[in-house]
């Protein structure tokens, strides 16, 4: 029950850092008068670099903070600004099994992703441009609150290492 609850919050974290409702307006946009087609293959591109970059982020960004001398806890307290890896990737999750979520979390997300960008055109007339600028809206609320409990975990910590 512990690994689904994680799973969930894992997902709802980077299903709000990655926003894909709140893209719409700007996919519509952009791929204005391409072929189905060549919008699917602008879909298809989104994700891969979205996975690309989560994934690499994950796995990579822990050894890209000992180059910096970044702590994980100095991480947190600097806002979460990156909100996602190296919080829950290697903060929360210290067991095998909590890794595994978090890597299926990531796939979730970018499937989502995937599938709100497929059907972006169906979506963005069903909630217009003012349903897609709420939800993003709520997105960047959720977003904020994650990030103030980083840092309040942060400084906690930080707070009780000097005392």
């Amino acid at each position: 029950m512990i690994l689904v609850l994680f799973l969930v919050t894992v997902i709802v974290a980077l299903f709000a850092l990655v926003n894909p409702i709140g893209a719409l307006p700007i996919l519509i946009s952009v791929t204005d008068g391409y072929t189905r087609q060549d919008i699917i293959r602008v879909v298809k591109n989104a994700a891969f670099v979205e996975a690309l970059m989560l994934f690499g982020f994950m796995f990579l960004g822990v050894y890209i903070f000992q180059v910096l001398g970044i702590n994980i806890n100095d991480f947190k307290v600097a806002g979460g600004v990156l909100l996602f890896k190296i919080i829950y990737f290697n903060s929360y999750s210290t067991d095998i099994p909590e890794k595994i979520v978090v890597i299926v979390g990531v796939a979730v997300v970018v499937l989502l992703t995937y599938i709100i960008l497929y059907f972006s055109n169906y979506i963005f007339r069903f909630l217009g441009k003012t349903g897609s600028l709420i939800i993003s809206r709520i997105m960047g609320l959720l977003l904020a609150s994650i990030a103030v409990d980083f840092m309040v975990t942060g400084l906690a910590y930080i707070v009780h290492t000097v005392l």
